[in-house]
């Protein structure tokens, strides 16, 4: 669904509520202040709330709409009311997840370490390369091009201070300048990264969930 497009007029005409978006009249909806302006504007649709005391949740929020004396009224405000209830299960899956999230324990070992994998990224600019912002994807063959697991990391030297800064060439200037732009492919991202890696790994996009 469409989680952003306006699925109801700008300002609820009863509770004077702004509603910029799918979500905001979702939620407007189902608040007991719109159930008090609904009810005093209509005192015949008491009787669709009365089951469901306090704020609706989705589901009672889809039982209120599709009587239709309660969704011809809302209709006329101004509101998508059948786009509303198309979105409604979207946002229960929403929900569930958020739930499930909230459901975790606190505890930092809950997470198992199954592997370890040590990733070398090649940032390498070859002569015909573009650069470009983290918005536009690039082509998942040049990410796995640029992701490698047989290089160690370099070893680490501790020197004597004072110690002179070491002197940077041209390409480490360049490389710097779009690492700091979050340019790809000096940056390719953590999550696109994290793909690379594993699909080299074998993992399938319904392993990867779909991503």
């Amino acid at each position: 669904g469409n989680f952003q497009c306006p699925a109801g007029p700008a300002t609820c005409l009863l509770c004077n509520s702004g509603i910029h978006s799918l979500h905001a009249a979702v939620s407007h909806l189902r608040s007991e202040r719109h159930r008090m302006a609904v009810v005093e504007a209509q005192p015949e649709l008491a009787q669709v709330y009365e089951p469901f005391p306090g704020q609706l949740d989705f589901g009672n929020l889809r039982e209120v709409l599709l009587d239709p004396h309660f969704k011809r009224f809302h209709q006329q405000l101004g509101y998508a009311v059948d786009e509303v209830l198309a979105a409604i299960p979207h946002f229960e899956q929403l929900q569930t997840v958020r739930d499930e999230i909230h459901a975790l324990s606190d505890d930092p070992s809950w997470v198992r370490i199954k592997d370890r994998v040590l990733a070398h990224w090649d940032n390498t600019f070859e002569e015909g390369c573009s650069t470009h912002g983290l918005t536009k994807a690039p082509h998942l063959q040049d990410l796995l091009r640029r992701c490698s697991f047989d290089r160690t990391p370099p070893v680490i030297t501790i020197p004597t201070c004072p110690a002179a800064l070491p002197q940077l060439g041209p390409a480490s200037h360049r490389s710097i300048r779009h690492m700091g732009a979050h340019q790809y492919p000096d940056t390719p991202g953590i999550c696109r990264f994290g793909i690379a890696i594993m699909v080299k790994h074998g993992k399938t996009w319904h392993e990867l969930g779909g991503l």
